[in-house]
């Protein structure tokens, strides 16, 4: 009998689930999709707030909400955004995705899927999804956004912006500390927090357009994708 493969998370942003064009389709194809890819290993996938998250952001900041509050009312969307991914993947995932990474983890394994949103203030999903990464020993993690991997520099705003197809983990770090303040609903290419859980575990992380649905199965099974590939570091 051949031995179990380990699992996969999967940081799907929410800026990626739902952009107002082709949105039904897009979620018909990620549904079999993730759907396939988890009845040949576990799939864990998070889900982020996107969009409707920082709308919902901008007006509670403009309003007075504090950034816990903030925070809450990003995660309370998350969980609308998985609770949509796991009804669309029943019977694979859990009806009711988890709250947090340690009912996570107790789910790995036992469903095909594992869909889940935020869980505290102060932790992005994809610090979320690097934590059950961690806790999961994941093969790998998977960040879906909304741009063909990392870059040199924001490619919406410089054309001349060239994809960077492979990078070591600290030089990865380096770029998000540089990039990020931990505001809520700050965009950003990933997550300090994560980047330091995935970088303490060793765990590679690919980074893909989540909307290019041959490149994101090719990321999550381990194969050749066009995005950015972030290795440990050598060390």
């Amino acid at each position: 009998m051949p031995p179990a493969r380990r699992p996969v998370v999967l940081s799907l942003g929410g800026s990626v689930l739902l952009t107002g064009e082709g949105d039904e389709e897009y979620l018909r194809k990620l549904t079999m999709l993730l759907r396939e890819a988890g009845a040949k290993r576990p799939l864990a996938v998070v889900v982020g707030g996107g969009r409707t998250a920082r709308d919902y952001i901008h007006l509670g900041r403009s309003l007075g909400l504090n950034e816990i509050e903030l925070d809450e009312l990003g995660i309370v969307v998350t969980r609308l955004h998985a609770q949509l991914i796991a009804s669309l993947l029943a019977p694979d995932a859990p009806p009711h995705p988890p709250r947090g990474v340690a009912e996570a983890v107790a789910e790995v394994g036992r469903w095909p899927v594992v869909v889940m949103g935020g869980t505290e203030p102060g932790h992005t999903t994809d610090a979320v999804a690097a934590l059950l990464a961690e806790r999961i020993r994941a093969e790998r993690m998977v960040n879906a956004t909304r741009t063909a991997g990392v870059y040199d520099k924001d490619p919406r705003k410089f054309p001349d912006a060239k994809r960077l197809p492979l990078l070591l983990m600290p030089v990865f770090r380096d770029m998000v500390m540089e990039g990020t303040q931990g505001l809520a609903g700050q965009e950003f290419p990933f997550d300090r927090l994560g980047v330091e859980r995935l970088s303490r575990a060793r765990i590679p992380l690919a980074v893909v357009d989540g909307r290019d649905l041959p490149q994101l199965r090719g990321a999550i099974e381990g194969r050749a994708f066009q995005g950015t590939l972030v290795q440990p570091s050598r060390e």
